[in-house]
């Protein structure tokens, strides 16, 4: 079996800011579940409460096709 791997970093989503609220962590779901959606599962994940806002920095496999 062969993995294609990802680093995934909250900075990356649009819509996530500094300031943390609702909004931005519907935004971290939203592509959380669109990794998961196109076949990849995180495996690492490290998060980082910084300014009430859930930072994060991960890593993501999906099986290749």
């Amino acid at each position: 079996m062969q993995w294609a791997y990802k680093i995934i970093d909250s900075a990356d989503i649009p819509g996530h800011g500094p300031m943390g609220d609702k909004r931005e962590r519907a935004d971290l779901e939203a592509n959380l579940n669109a990794l998961g959606a196109e076949g990849s599962e995180v495996i690492a994940f490290d998060v980082h409460e910084m300014m009430a806002s859930p930072n994060f920095v991960g890593l993501a496999r999906r099986q290749k096709a």
